[in-house]
C-alpha cells in the first residue's frame, strides 16, 4: 500500500512546507560570516561540558544550551526520557533527533520508538531542536524557522544543536552508560551525521532519510525557493554542510542508514555518496520520506539492530576529548 501513497506524501508534505522558509529579515544571506562560523575551530564538535541536566517527574528533563542565541525562549533546551530499569546508569543510551518542523513527530512518533528502546534495554533521550517547539521565538522580528535566508542563522542553529546534543552525551557518559548513540530523521538525520563523525562521545548512529547534501536541498527543494536568489554565488561555500564532506568515524557495523526509494526529499544518488564516503550499513525501503516513519516493522527492525549493537560491542567507555 505504502508505495502507492509514498511520492503523494512527500509531494503534500513539501507543498505545506512552502512558506515556511522565508528570506532573511534584513535583505542580507550573511553569507561571509556563516562560512567564517562553519570553517572556526570546533564547530562540529563544541568545546561544552556535561549539559546541567535536570531531571522532572514524568520523565521530563531540561537544561540551559551550552550555546545562547538571541533569542531566550530557544536557550532552554527541553526534554523527554525512556529508561531502561531502575539501574539505567548502567545502560546503554541513545539520543532520538526529530525531523525538521516535526512537532507531531516528536510528540507522537518518537515516544513509542523510545519506549521500544526501552523495553530493549537502550536507554532513550529526546529533546526539542533550535527553533521548534517551545523553543520557537515569539518576538516580532525574530527568525522562528531553523532555516532562513540568513545563513548566519543557520550557521549558528546548527551549532547550537551540535553543542545540545554533545553536551547531553557527555552528561550520559558522566552517568555511567556505557555507550551513546544517535538515532536521527531527516533534519535529524543530517545533525546525527555530523555529530557523529567529529564527537568522540558517539559509538554509533543511525540515520533515518538523512540530508547527505544540504547544499541540493537548498538549491533544489520547492520550499527554499524564496531564499534561493539570497544564496546565488555563495552555495559553494558551504559544502561544510554535506555529510558527504566529513570523515568516517565510526567503525563498520556501527553506522546505518535508511534511505526511502521513494523519497522526494533526498535523492538516491546523495545517499549512495553517503554510504561510500562513511562505509555504513545501508538499508532501503520501498517508501517515501513521509510514509517511512509509518512502518512499525521497519522502527522494530532498528531498534533490534541498535540493542544487538550495543550488546556485541566492546565500547570504549572512557571517550577521549575531541
Amino acid at each position: 500500500m505504502w508505495r502507492f501513497l509514498a511520492r503523494p506524501l512527500d509531494r503534500l508534505a513539501i507543498r505545506s512546507a512552502c512558506g515556511s522558509v522565508l528570506p532573511s529579515p534584513d535583505g542580507h544571506s550573511h553569507a561571509a560570516e556563516a562560512a567564517a562560523l562553519l570553517d572556526s575551530p570546533g564547530f562540529f564538535a563544541p568545546e561544552v561540558g556535561p549539559a546541567d541536566v535536570q531531571l522532572t517527574p514524568k520523565n521530563r528533563f531540561y537544561f540551559p544550551s551550552p550555546f545562547q542565541s538571541d533569542a531566550p525562549e530557544n536557550n532552554l533546551v527541553r526534554g523527554k526520557s525512556n529508561l531502561a530499569d531502575a539501574d539505567w546508569r548502567r545502560r546503554p543510551s541513545v539520543i532520538l533527533l526529530h525531523g525538521w518542523n516535526a512537532e507531531l513527530q516528536y510528540e507522537m512518533q518518537l515516544p513509542d520508538w523510545s519506549r521500544q528502546l526501552a523495553r530493549a534495554g537502550v536507554n532513550a533521550f529526546r529533546f526539542e531542536l533550535p527553533y521548534h517547539g517551545s523553543r520557537r521565538p515569539t518576538g516580532p522580528d525574530a527568525i522562528r524557522n531553523y532555516f532562513s535566508g540568513n545563513m548566519l542563522h543557520v550557521a549558528r542553529a546548527t551549532h547550537q544543536a551540535l553543542a545540545d546534543t554533545r553536551a547531553l552525551a557527555l552528561w550520559l557518559r558522566a552517568q555511567g552508560s556505557p555507550s551513546v548513540g544517535l538515532w536521527g530523521v531527516s533534519l535529524g538525520a543530517w545533525l546525527a551525521g555530523l555529530a557523529t563523525a567529529h564527537q568522540p562521545e558517539f559509538d554509533l548512529g543511525v540515520l533515518l532519510t538523512p540530508v547527505a547534501r544540504m547544499d541540493r536541498a537548498l538549491e533544489e527543494l520547492p520550499f527554499c525557493e524564496a531564499i534561493r536568489k539570497d544564496l546565488r554565488g555563495v552555495a559553494g561555500a558551504f559544502h561544510g554542510l554535506n555529510l558527504v564532506s566529513h570523515p568516517a568515524r565510526l567503525p563498520r557495523g556501527r553506522l546505518l542508514v535508511v534511505d526511502a526509494e521513494h523519497d522526494l526529499f533526498v535523492t538516491r544518488e546523495t545517499v549512495n555518496e553517503l554510504v561510500a564516503a562513511h562505509g555504513a550499513e545501508l538499508w532501503r525501503v520501498r517508501h517515501g520520506h513521509i510514509s517511512v516513519l509509518f512502518s512499525g516493522k521497519l522502527m522494530r527492525r532498528i531498534v533490534q539492530w541498535i540493542a544487538e549493537t550495543t550488546a556485541t560491542t566492546r565500547f570504549d567507555t572512557t571517550a577521549p576529548p575531541a
